[in-house]
């Protein structure tokens, strides 16, 4: 795992030494110690431009900016406040590098991860925050669509008063079938405290039935009722509103509860003390006798039971608790992790030499040149992958999000962080799949159809360049051209995952892209050698001094 941390953060810290070397030149004002035919190399991979796709990138900023001014401003106040933090850190690495404070090599590497820090904590609270508001928007706007849909289709009205009507006669269905037990309670209820419930059971069920018979009962529970009131002999009387609504009035007995007797409740309160007060030890030896009994009580209680109970309460929480100090270790772990990998990488960024410079010095070529060769090419390939991810990640990330956005649409964060994955890892589907998805059903339920077929054609029109960029690169390099064949990195990733697990995603496509490197190394040796050979005898053919005839 440790060689795997250094070999990742050897490929970061490469991927940053332009950002490194642009901060050097910003604070020293002088270019840094590279070859020209270093810097020529950088110069060309950073010439790439596609005035296309930025282009769409201005023009939905601009629709942005028309539908959702609030929104582009708070995007441009989120580049402004991110800028101005990065720029206020390097005055102050400037001043300190002024007063000889601190060098210029490790000016510059502070000055590239407090950049890439800012950038990366920015992006994840911004991304956190908005991805929960997108579910909790869509969750409310999928219950307003509902409600909707309901109020204005009498089919669907219909349908939800049914189900509520069936709900309703089946709970008084249930108090019905349970009306003995609940008379049953109602019963220990008045012996224990004096005070007669059953009328108040008696009012709470005649209120329940005239409630289902005002909604338009069904007839069983009609009948029931009428049954009940003959049963009861009880006197109910119904009548005719002036609204057509027949309304019926319980009997006497059921038309308003009695009041409590606070009188009554103290008396029943002292008989029921002085039925306890024979159970009151008056002498401790009637206490010992109390004492006694309970223990004689308590030997017949299966205690192995409770030790059991209490045995597995304590084992679930033992359980419990290991679990959170595993929680705990693990984060610790991945924190103590993190800190270990940003220092590493800020060690290598601060060297004057790259770390891939380290490795290629070390290989026993005939000349200089080759070693220079091979360390320019395999950084530039490094770079070109690392940067192409970000390249395109951000491209299609910012296109959805601000489309999306100016058309009001929800799940703004999320697809366009599923779009920008989409364009930098090759085997995902295409960046313009998964935000039509997200979109479709909204502008779909919205009726805005000009909207449904604009915004998909307009993303596939922003397209993916990136084998464009690829081959940009490819074309100024000789050897390490493996490392930029997308199809090659994705076989051996997926392959990786499959016989490493996890660590294979990555270990993989190192182990393969390093043996086509060596290889190229090899060709690239071979065929220089067999070029001067070649020169050689040329050389020879043109200086050939024919031998002088012997005279007999």
């Amino acid at each position: 795992s440790y060689v795997l941390i250094i070999v990742c953060a050897a490929l970061v810290a490469n991927a940053l030494r332009p950002l490194r070397d642009s901060f050097f030149t910003s604070l020293t004002g002088a270019a840094p110690p590279v070859s020209d035919l270093q810097r020529e190399r950088e110069q060309k991979m950073s010439m790439y431009r596609n005035y296309k796709n930025l282009g769409m990138i201005a023009a939905v900023y601009v629709l942005l900016l028309v539908l959702r001014p609030m929104r582009a401003a708070l995007f441009l106040a989120l580049v402004a406040s991110v800028s101005g933090t990065v720029f206020l850190a390097f005055v102050f690495m400037k001043m300190m590098y002024a007063f000889r404070a601190i060098g210029s090599s490790s000016a510059a590497a502070i000055m590239t991860m407090f950049t890439v820090v800012t950038v990366l904590m920015t992006f994840s609270s911004v991304f956190a925050i908005g991805i929960g508001q997108d579910v909790l928007s869509g969750i409310a706007d999928a219950s307003a669509f509902v409600v909707d849909a309901v109020k204005n289709d009498p089919k669907h009205q219909e349908f939800v008063m049914e189900k509520l009507q069936l709900a309703q006669d089946k709970a008084l269905e249930l108090s019905r079938a349970n009306k003995a037990s609940i008379d049953a309670a109602a019963a220990k209820v008045t012996e224990l405290t004096g005070v007669d419930c059953s009328e108040y059971v008696a009012a709470a069920m005649a209120a329940l039935e005239q409630d289902q018979l005002g909604k338009g009962g069904s007839s069983e529970s009609v009948q029931s009722d009428d049954a009940d009131a003959a049963a009861s002999g009880e006197d109910s009387t119904c009548e005719i509103g002036e609204d057509g609504v027949e309304k019926c009035t319980a009997g006497a007995a059921t038309a308003a509860a009695p009041a409590i007797d606070m009188d009554m409740l103290k008396e029943k309160a002292m008989e029921g003390f002085e039925l306890l007060k024979p159970y009151i030890p008056k002498s401790a030896g009637e206490a010992k006798e109390l004492v006694a009994q309970a223990r004689a009580q308590l030997e017949t209680v299966d205690v192995e039971k409770y030790r059991e109970i209490a045995s597995d309460a304590a084992q679930k929480v033992a359980s419990g608790l290991a679990s959170m100090a595993s929680s705990l270790g693990g984060a610790l772990g991945s924190i103590k992790t993190s800190v270990s990998f940003a220092l590493l990488v800020f060690l290598l960024v601060s060297m004057e030499c790259s770390a891939v410079s380290l490795v290629t010095d070390l290989l026993p070529f005939p000349r200089r040149v080759l070693n220079e060769t091979v360390e320019l090419d395999i950084r530039m390939a490094l770079s070109a992958m690392v940067w192409g991810v970000i390249r395109f990640f951000a491209l299609h990330l910012l296109f959805v999000w601000m489309a999306f956005s100016a058309l009001g649409l929800n799940f703004e964060y999320l697809a366009s962080l599923l779009a920008g994955l989409s364009a930098a890892l090759p085997f995902l589907p295409p960046p313009f799949v998964i935000p039509f998805l997200f979109a479709a059903p909204q502008l779909i339920a919205r009726r805005e159809w000009a909207q449904l077929v604009a915004l998909p054609l307009a993303h596939v029109l922003l397209g993916n360049d990136r084998n464009d960029y690829l081959q940009s690169i490819r074309q100024h390099m000789t050897v390490g051209v493996s490392i930029l064949n997308d199809e090659l990195l994705t076989m051996a990733s997926v392959l990786g995952a499959a016989v490493f697990g996890q660590k294979g995603i990555i270990v993989a496509p190192l182990l393969i892209t390093f043996s086509l490197v060596l290889y190229d190394i090899f060709a690239l040796i071979n065929k220089q050698d067999q070029m001067t050979r070649e020169r050689l005898i040329i050389r020879d053919d043109e200086y050939h001094w024919d031998e002088p005839s012997s005279t007999a």
